[in-house]
């Protein structure tokens, strides 16, 4: 692709994009063409260039004084090698221009009094301060103050001379630092009344600093409950106090409407009696904004569509009843949908993600498998469409391409010959073909033939499978899982059935429809299509990227089937918003993206303020920085907490708040520590407990209050109708508390989902007349508190807590892949649904089936757990299970009591620690005795 004559081209991705780009340096200029497009940027000019990390491929973007040229459709490495290439030839051409100065030695012998001008200011020295005033300097001003001016591309003899020039223009040189530090102890002094008066108590040290820092880009990081809200307000008035800003040059950006009423209530309430002219500063959400703008260019306000708007049931109904006209008017989409729906409607697993045999168990449950009795006992078993029972989510694929190809097959049938002996019971391969006489075994097994760990002496059974039939003479064909991953199962078993003369009978449109009302459930089997569709366009993905996409996932053959029918619902609901002359909320933001980048809107804020960073998705953020790169003396102060980033779903992309700069260029970074909701001990188990994923942002979290006791507690429960009745305990004590003292307690009783909620709920409610006891998702509890917290079901399973069923593997065509940290997400909401207590955490713990979670909570200091908790010592590969002794026919052996995980380990003498449980019997019975027996007499009761 990359070319010694520094001309670049798409090359073999055109196809992909469907037009030819060229880039090419032509002297001093980048030149860029894309079909009649012409685009050119001078080296001199270059400001920036950045990548921007897609869904598919990534795009190097190269920002000019006035232009901006995209290059799309590059591998991670191509765009490194060619954002490398440039800034290389630009630092090139920045030193040449430098060494060729004639009046170099005189010029650089004035710098030190001119940086003596500069520390001599009264103003916070921002990095573009820097940078511009480096600009003012005499004949090398402007390639010195280059971003990419690189001292190493000087020649020897005058390198050194910049030595000094070259530490100045860094952000962190220590002259600048020194300088803002004490402006900031000089604003703090010099605006303490208004830091003192402007919310109810004085803003903290770590609030005002953040306030006067001026830096281009501030992040500023805060904890749970450490007065966010006001240190924006705070920073609002500084703003206009110090005339940094007129109110018409603040713009505050939210996520949602009742974060943005939430802060304009605020705003009002301190800053209208201040400031005449308040009510032109902009607060809006991303898409009030994007609508506006919309409006402005194309001279009327769009309009949204109803679907748009429609949440939950509405929204699927809608869909729905898209699907079943399509269903009714296209026979091609009809075809399409029913091949996805019947035969690959369900994901199959990854069993190398599952870290014992009971989480792949409660994985299956949540996909709908129910216990079966059947061949070898008791099994968990999953439907196919023509009612035959397997016991894998690959099998089940498996049936469903069977079934409707027509093809005669039994599943499990009992082999031939007779296979039972001391070693074996009678033998029923997983496929058999009475057509052709034809077994087919469909192993666990990657591409090395390694089974997963959790099944045990699987490998052993494969081999003697094999051998048993090539002994016998009977023909046997093997599918694979590493064939699911590669996506060639379903090609190889029709190529293998082919070959050996299988009939194939494909049903009929009338026995699929049949069997389509069946299996579909309209009111869950087509949230995945709204979903994705709104992220697709979110991230401005073609169809064409999506099935390039498709090939590089482990389930190639579903992710073209779903394609294959999302493309006309995809194309009938684009229909509709066009012949309505409609929008939808993700064309709001792209449209409104393109009219600022092309400077159809020009906006004349100074200052941007965006609440709740954590939320941040690719499409916001590519709003953001077109304003920024609009009007270039423009500032981002951001504000959020990486902890409580919690909407993957929903498109949030923690790495823009943890790698920030990367996103935005050079930073202040500031941290809001002191929390004013929580007591310490409560703050310290959720701060420990999040932090156990070394990815999160550090900070040490302070409250301003102590209370030396264990305020996080966990309570077991072995039915529902125990947690029930330990709920109703537990209020009744903070109920009996808040009637000793006359005053009214909030209680949040949450849930990791909504169906959760409590069925008692209204009765809890009236019972308890000094508390006001509410129900919400942890997800719907984010930004608000309670003085107690009840968290309800923590156990592990599909519905548990961490979630074991993660997200629709389609889904990562449009969402950002998941973190490489194990349930780093579901780990942030445990911390979410702690931080909202004030007072006491209880969390309500099933004791049959211990989440990974609560038995991590339970060893960490200040948990107060129950003696059924504490009690327990668990298993250390399914960590739900618990250890016990177990008398089993060669001696004692400590097992798992989790029945579907098969851990066991010798039992250490707990006396001594050194020596074995060893069984022996005596006078009265058998016991348990210590094996450095005399050294160590200690007995365990069996």
């Amino acid at each position: 692709m990359f070319g010694r004559d520094k001309n670049y081209s798409s090359g073999i991705l055109r196809s992909l994009f469907k037009g030819k780009w060229d880039l090419s340096i032509d002297g001093d200029t980048i030149r860029y063409s894309h079909g009649k497009e012409r685009k050119q940027i001078r080296l001199q000019d270059l400001r920036s260039i950045n990548i921007g990390k897609g869904i598919l491929s990534d795009e190097v973007f190269f920002y000019g004084a006035n232009t901006r040229i995209i290059v799309k459709g590059l591998t991670s490495s191509d765009s490194r090698n060619l954002k490398s290439e440039i800034e290389h030839d630009v630092k090139k051409l920045i030193a040449e221009s430098i060494t060729k100065n004639p009046q170099l030695a005189q010029l650089l012998s004035k710098f030190k009094g001119a940086v003596q001008s500069l520390l001599n200011g009264k103003r916070y020295i921002a990095h573009s301060d820097v940078v511009n005033w480096m600009k003012n300097l005499p004949e090398v001003g402007e390639y010195i103050a280059h971003p990419y001016f690189d001292r190493a591309f000087l020649s020897s003899d005058i390198k050194w001379a910049f030595e000094e020039i070259d530490a100045f223009r860094l952000p962190e040189n220590p002259k600048i630092e020194e300088h803002n530090k004490q402006f900031i102890l000089n604003e703090q002094k010099k605006y303490r009344q208004l830091f003192d008066s402007i919310e109810s108590f004085p803003l903290t040290q770590e609030q005002s600093a953040s306030v006067v820092i001026n830096e281009d880009r501030g992040l500023l990081i805060a904890a749970a409950g450490s007065g966010k809200s006001s240190t924006i307000v705070a920073k609002v008035a500084y703003l206009i106090e110090s005339e940094l800003a007129k109110p018409c040059e603040i713009l505050i950006l939210a996520f949602n409407k009742d974060a943005q009423t939430e802060l304009a209530s605020r705003l009002e309430e301190k800053l209208s009696n201040r400031y005449p002219n308040f009510e032109q500063i902009q607060n809006k959400t991303f898409h009030a904004l994007g609508l506006e703008m919309l409006a402005q260019v194309e001279g009327v306000k769009p309009s949204i569509c109803t679907i748009a708007s429609l949440k939950g049931s509405a929204l699927l109904n809608e869909f729905n009843a898209m699907i079943e006209d399509l269903r009714l008017t296209n026979s091609d989409f009809n075809m399409a949908w029913m091949e996805f729906v019947t035969i690959s409607k369900t994901p199959v697993d990854d069993l190398d993600s599952f870290q014992c045999y009971d989480d792949y168990v409660e994985y299956l449950k949540g996909l709908g498998a129910s216990w079966k009795s059947g061949i070898g006992g008791r099994k968990l078993r999953l439907v196919a469409i023509d009612g035959t029972e397997v016991k894998s989510l690959e099998e089940l694929r498996i049936c469903n391409w069977l079934a409707f190809n027509g093809i005669n097959y039994r599943y499990e049938k009992q082999y031939v010959l007779e296979t039972a002996d001391e070693s074996h019971g009678n033998y029923y391969p997983d496929f058999y073909y009475p057509d052709i006489d034809v077994y087919h075994e469909h192993f666990a097994i990657d591409q090395n033939g390694k089974a997963p760990a959790f099944f045990k002496d699987y490998e052993k059974g494969v081999l003697w499978k094999r051998v048993l039939h090539s002994e016998s003479g009977t023909t046997l064909i093997e599918t694979h899982s590493a064939h699911f991953k590669d996506g060639t199962v379903i090609g190889r078993l029709k190529r293998y059935l082919s070959e050996l003369g299988q009939t194939f009978n494909p049903l009929t449109r009338l026995q699929l429809d049949t069997i389509v009302k069946k299996t579909f459930n309209p009111a869950k089997d087509a949230e995945i299509f709204p979903t994705f569709l709104k992220h697709m366009k979110a991230n401005s993905i073609s169809m064409d990227m999506l099935y390039e996409k498709a090939k590089l996932l482990p389930d190639v053959y579903r992710s073209n089937q779903f394609l294959k029918a999302f493309e006309f619902i995809y194309e009938a609901y684009q229909t509709r918003l066009s012949s309505n002359r409609e929008i939808d909320f993700e064309d709001q933001i792209i449209k409104a993206c393109s009219y600022v980048e092309n400077r159809r809107f020009e906006h004349s804020w100074k200052y941007i303020l965006v609440d709740e960073f954590q939320d941040i998705s690719q499409d916001r953020k590519r709003f953001i920085n077109a304003l920024l790169n609009q009007k270039l003396e423009a500032k981002l102060f951001a504000v959020g907490d990486d902890w409580q980033s919690i909407y993957r779903f929903s498109g949030a992309d923690i790495d823009i708040m943890t790698n920030f700069p990367d996103h935005f260029g050079a930073t202040s970074v500031g941290y809001l520590t002191n929390t004013f909701r929580s007591y310490q001990e409560l703050v310290d188990v959720a701060s420990k407990f999040v932090m156990r994923n070394d990815k999160q942002l550090k900070k040490e979290v302070h409250s301003i209050s102590r209370l030396d006791r264990d305020l996080v507690s966990l309570i077991s429960y072995s039915s529902q109708a125990e947690q029930v009745k330990k709920l109703e305990q537990g209020l009744a004590k903070i109920n009996e508390l808040a009637e000793s003292k006359n005053i009214k307690l909030s209680v949040f009783l949450l849930a990791r989902y909504n169906h959760q909620k409590p069925k008692n709920l209204l009765r809890l409610q009236s019972q308890f007349r000094h508390l006001d006891v509410g129900f919400k998702s942890i997800h719907a509890s984010k930004g608000l508190e309670a003085d107690y917290v009840f968290l309800l079901n923590i156990e592990s399973g599909a519905y548990g807590f961490p979630n074991v069923i993660t997200d629709d593997p389609i889904l990562h065509m449009v969402i950002p892949q998941p973190e490489s940290f194990s349930n780093a997400e579901e780990r942030r909401l445990l911390y979410v649904a702690i931080t909202r207590a004030k007072r006491g955490f209880f969390g309500l713990v099933n004791q049959s089936s211990v989440s990974s979670f609560s038995s991590e909570l339970s060893g960490m200091k200040r948990v107060k757990t129950d003696k059924a908790l504490s009690k327990k010592d668990f298993c250390p590969r399914c960590h739900s299970g618990a250890l016990r002794l177990i008398k089993g026919k060669y001696g004692l052996f400590l097992g798992c009591s989790n029945r579907l995980c098969r851990y066991t380990e010798k039992p250490k003498c707990p006396a001594c620690g050194y020596g074995e449980l060893k069984m022996r019997k005596g006078k009265y019975g058998t016991f348990g005795g210590c094996s450095r027996y005399p050294k160590c007499k200690h007995i365990t009761h069996i």
